[in-house]
């Protein structure tokens, strides 16, 4: 793996995160939407049972369907996240681990990390470069 195929990977976490959230919301969403009130229609026109039975039934099995499709969706882009939290452990040096973490992670800007590690910018791009080519050098082997 190269340099610029890790940085590639790594880059994904915003998307991964917004991707995370996205399908809590539509999980709560789907949630309240099945516990609201307009979900049930009431008439005072009589109805048999069994029509009534069947309608509820479809709409519980479609409610677990969409629930459990939400779910596994949301978990497959938390394995992707976990993935490239592995990936950041893996670099060779804690300083390498910090930046990559600062970077990615907390998608915090040069200018910030370089003031919390003690460095400056130059220094602290060189050292991401260097800690990129570390677990480039670990997925590679």
């Amino acid at each position: 793996m190269t340099r610029e195929e890790v940085k590639s990977i790594l880059s994904q976490v915003g998307e991964i995160e917004d991707e995370i959230l996205r399908k809590f919301r539509e999980i709560q969403e789907l949630r309240e939407s099945a516990m609201s009130p307009e979900t049930v229609h009431y008439t005072d026109m009589p109805k048999t049972q069994t029509h009534v039975t069947s309608k509820m039934e479809e709409k519980i099995c479609d409610y677990t369907a969409q629930m459990q499709k939400l779910i596994d969706e949301k978990e497959a882009w938390e394995k992707k996240k976990d993935q490239i939290k592995e990936m950041i452990s893996s670099a060779s040096k804690p300083i390498y681990r910090q930046i990559l973490r600062l970077r990615y992670l907390d998608r915090l800007h040069w200018h910030d990390i370089a003031m919390m590690i003690g460095y400056g910018i130059r220094n602290t791009q060189n050292l991401h470069q260097e800690a990129l080519d570390s677990v480039a050098e670990q997925y590679s082997s």
